[in-house]
């Protein structure tokens, strides 16, 4: 320490908190970068999971409807236009799926699922319905199997996902679309036992297990969905609860009995209002949760940016004063140095 120039000393001296002040603000920038990255990725998982949800939501059910109807002598026209859907909202997926920057082998299981059934069991469906040649009770054995994969590539992303907000709003997501499954399950079995007076085996378990579904995320659904979509299921519900109840009671009390044209009336305007809300509710809720992400993604960008500027400007702020520091310290210490040697000289 001794041998070193008292300039190289002072300059160490002004140095050391530089560095340490480099240091802090590089580990906070890093920090905020890390922040950002982390809500990339699971933005590209939460895109995935919508669109999972939107084909096991919005797709699925209504080309299972638009099925029934057409089996029962509706509208081709109106069953190729569902069909459409089906398939932007299938395509969106695979997009979604290529895009995905993580790398999960439960999740390319569960696409992986979903193509094989829509290449196989789906296109043979489809093309039984357009033979007529398909029954009213095929379309849930073919058509769950689908959105229950896609629910679990939902939830899977809820899983995985590196941002716990957003693993939450995944989540509310999940237990929306579980328990909007549960009420179609319910649905394609009242449908049938109404039209036809049918209590067969399997849609009987399937109304079962719809009814479970129900009970089990029911709780999660008006934990975590937002107030808006709670309120929305609360006002659909309390009206209507009732009537639901007396037609599953009907259904059970009048087994091999189709049901008259008047309760038939009644369960097809709650069938539409009660598949509207599903549908609205994921939908909105898919809505809200891919803007949270973007606008979450770009406030950590925004707050990386500012982060990464402020160090710079602080550090350079820094080095520039002790450059000045430095030369007027050196300044002066030449000015003392001339004086000690014209006193020196007499």
């Amino acid at each position: 320490m001794r041998h070193l120039k008292f300039s190289h000393l002072l300059a160490a001296v002004i140095l050391i908190p530089i560095l340490a002040m480099a240091l802090f603000a590089g580990s906070m920038t890093y920090e905020s970068w890390t922040r950002y990255s982390v809500l990339r990725q699971s933005e590209s998982l939460l895109r995935l999971a919508v669109a999972a949800g939107r084909l096991g939501l919005l797709g699925l059910p209504g080309e299972g409807g638009a099925s029934r109807t057409f089996l029962a002598g509706g509208s081709k026209a109106e069953l190729d236009t569902v069909r459409a859907n089906t398939d932007k909202l299938y395509g969106e997926l695979k997009q979604a799926a290529a895009a995905n920057s993580g790398d999960d082998a439960v999740s390319r299981g569960y696409l992986r699922s979903i193509d094989e059934n829509m290449r196989q069991q789906f296109a043979t469906f489809r093309s039984r319905v357009d033979a007529k040649t398909a029954q009213a009770t095929d379309v849930v054995p073919v058509l769950q199997p689908i959105a229950t994969s896609a629910y679990d590539l939902v939830g899977r992303a809820a899983a995985i996902t590196g941002d716990a907000e957003l693993s939450r709003r995944i989540l509310a997501l999940y237990a929306t679309l579980q328990f909007a499954d549960g009420v179609f399950m319910q649905r394609g079995f009242i449908q049938i036992a109404v039209e036809k007076g049918e209590l067969a085996t399997t849609p009987l378990l399937t109304f079962a297990r719809g009814t479970t579904m129900q009970a089990s995320f029911k709780k999660l659904f008006l934990e975590l969905a937002p107030a808006q979509a709670v309120a929305k299921y609360r006002s659909f519900y309390d009206a209507n609860d009732k009537a639901l109840a007396e037609i599953q009671g009907f259904t059970a009390a009048n087994a091999g009995k189709p049901a008259d044209a008047a309760m038939k009336s009644r369960w097809e305007g709650l069938n539409r209002q009660q598949s509207a809300l599903m549908g609205e509710l994921g939908g909105s809720l898919m809505e809200i949760i891919s803007a949270d992400a973007a606008a979450m993604t770009a406030a950590a960008w925004r707050g990386t940016m500012t982060y990464f500027a402020v160090a710079f400007g602080a550090v350079v702020i820094v080095l520039l004063l002790a450059r000045q520091v430095l030369r007027t310290v050196r300044g002066l210490l030449g000015g003392l140095v001339h004086t000690m040697e014209e006193l020196r000289e007499g």
